[in-house]
């Protein structure tokens, strides 16, 4: 919405000078934000990520994140992606343990450790509401991926 304000502020100027517009990327800007009512992505649009990971490579883990949201651990982070394939390079720190993570955003990590390392039972824990609906939501589309992946007494939940 800033940008589609600061543009129509720039454009109306240009025009109260008797100025033309004559870059082509901003005539192109121009036009696609006429064609929108809202040119920004609505913060409550999602998608998923899907990653094929050993032992099971014929299922797919998949993430749901909201890029545009505001609520930051409703995105998949770096840091997040980097640590799950540290443990996948060394499953033995977390194989057979019980894993707390706070702070688990969409749940990446944990799932990865419940599921490709041998983790006895992983709690992912995070903030806002949203963040646990959405961590629970993950968990449940994975439960085919846990199952095949993981031993039988392995658990993931999640909560406050």
């Amino acid at each position: 919405r800033y940008v589609k304000a600061l543009v129509r502020s720039y454009v109306s100027r240009l025009e109260k000078e008797g100025e033309i517009v004559s870059s082509d990327l901003l005539v192109d800007l121009i036009f696609r934000m006429s064609l929108t009512k809202e040119m920004t992505p609505h913060p409550e649009e999602s998608c998923y990520i899907c990653f094929r990971l050993p032992p099971c490579d014929h299922k797919l883990l998949k993430i749901r994140i909201y890029p545009y949201h505001n609520d930051v651990a409703l995105r998949l982070w770096e840091a997040g992606a980097t640590l799950a394939e540290y443990f996948l390079q060394y499953p033995d720190y977390v194989r057979g343990k019980s894993i707390i993570e706070l702070g688990a955003g969409v749940g990446l990590t944990g799932l990865v450790v419940a599921g490709s390392c041998g983790a006895k039972d992983v709690f992912l824990t995070d903030f806002t509401e949203a963040c646990r609906v959405n961590m629970a939501h993950n968990i449940l589309i994975n439960q085919d991926w846990l199952h095949e992946t993981q031993q039988p007494t392995t658990t993931v939940t999640q909560g406050y």
